[in-house]
């Protein structure tokens, strides 16, 4: 079946997890990838074909539903892939330890030799901060119902317990390769979401909301203070991207308000921004003149003026001269 069969009507963990099932198909020539996967894993740098590598994703079990399977002329490989979400039950791993005795791979692999098979391999792939997490989880459990931790328990089960942070695969794509490089973007995406021990320590503090309710009142008295003066404002539109609201002139349209997607660029929230179909009237003349104000240039917003946090009362007098210039 094609990827994109595999990949239809998925989503996150289970996308990424059919492209590389996918890159290693012994039928698919992604050899390096294929090399640089097996040597984490197996200490040797073999391509499918030389490992004779069959691939099954989301096989059902009675123990749960692993991400994927990899069986090869030796080695029994199962992976679980975590991307956004973390382990379904602090025991999903050791759930997963009876896949390497359930008689069902039969069902999977119709082929499968028992007596072939000298090792078998559990994989934690996910980003390396959830790797961490899952471990420290894994290893409270079994200490407790089993006396020893996770690892040592894969060791007296005669498994090998890998964890492979994402961080450490993406280091091997080809991104001059076209679908290994929509992988890299994928993934690193569903990474960046992750929240630092810095950034939660901020979203915990009392005055991060309480400034951003004072800065969103002040867009509101901004606007405001432009209709008393005589400027045509606009309602206020909003989404987590972005709060304010447009002020029409005779001619052209701008906007003022906040900016999610490029605030740790310029270290500010708040904009004014343009674009040139907004720009009814000699179009040449005023983009010069933005350009000695400061507007800056960027691909979604077009132009943008920065106002800095450190003005913040002038904001109000400083919109209006600039308005006035325009």
């Amino acid at each position: 079946m094609s990827l994109f069969n595999n990949v239809s009507g998925r989503s996150g963990e289970d996308v990424a997890t059919e492209v590389i099932s996918y890159m290693l198909d012994p039928q698919q020539k992604y050899i390096p990838f294929q090399k640089l996967f097996f040597n984490n894993i197996l200490k040797r740098p073999l391509s499918s074909s030389q490992l004779q590598v069959e691939t099954v994703t989301q096989a059902q079990f009675k123990c749960g539903r692993p991400d994927l399977i990899i069986l090869t002329k030796d080695t029994l490989i199962v992976v679980e892939t975590k991307l956004g979400a973390y382990l379904s039950g602090d025991d999903q791993l050791i759930k997963y330890c009876n896949v390497f005795k359930d008689k069902t791979l039969r069902d999977f692999f119709p082929f499968i030799e028992f007596e072939n098979i000298s090792k078998n391999i559990l994989i934690l792939l996910a980003p390396r901060s959830t790797v961490e997490l899952s471990i420290a989880t894994c290893n409270r459990l079994s200490e407790r119902k089993n006396g020893i931790d996770f690892i040592k328990w894969c060791t007296k089960n005669q498994i090998e317990f890998i964890p492979l942070p994402w961080e450490d695969l993406l280091s091997d794509l080809d991104t001059q390769n076209y679908l290994q490089n929509e992988l890299f973007l994928y993934v690193k995406n569903f990474i960046n979401q992750e929240l630092s021990e810095e950034e939660m320590m901020i979203l915990k503090d009392e005055n991060v909301p309480i400034a951003l309710n004072k800065l969103f009142n002040t867009i509101y008295d901004v606007k405001n203070h432009l209709a008393s003066k005589g400027f045509k404002t606009g309602r206020l539109g909003q989404s987590y991207n972005y709060y304010g609201f447009f002020i029409e002139r005779e001619t052209l349209s701008c906007w003022f308000g906040y900016f999610l997607p490029i605030w740790e660029k310029y270290r500010t929230p708040i904009f004014l921004q343009m674009r040139e179909d907004w720009i009814k009237e000699e179009k040449s003349e005023l983009l010069k003149k933005m350009k000695e104000i400061g507007f800056k240039k960027e691909p979604d917003q077009e132009f943008v003026l920065p106002f800095s946090i450190d003005f913040i009362a002038n904001w109000k007098e400083d919109l209006i001269k600039i308005l006035l210039k325009l």
